[in-house]
């Protein structure tokens, strides 16, 4: 074994000195992952709202083309009325 060079000293250390890292650590990782998990399901709400949006406006769209298609029917029943009574009073 080799001869060592030096002086060799000793470093008293109580036993409250020393970082306790799980005990240190453990509040700040349980606020990361909180605070992680928490903005993970605010982006699922805001999909799943997002979502149910995109579904809402579709039914809408289809709603005003029926109701397009139906005054668009309407309005040519009118016009061929509006027609056939002139020609009955042209007669």
């Amino acid at each position: 074994m080799r001869q060592l060079k030096g002086v060799s000293k000793k470093t008293l250390v109580e036993d409250n000195e020393l970082f306790l890292f799980e005990d240190e650590v453990e509040p700040l990782l349980a606020v990361l992952c909180g605070k992680t998990l928490e903005c993970a399901r605010m982006e699922v709400l805001e999909e799943e709202e997002l979502t149910e949006m995109k579904r809402k406006q579709a039914q809408l769209d289809n709603l005003n083309k029926l109701e397009q298609a139906d005054v668009q029917r309407m309005e040519e029943e009118e016009a061929y009325r509006l027609k056939t009574h002139e020609a009955k009073k042209n007669l």
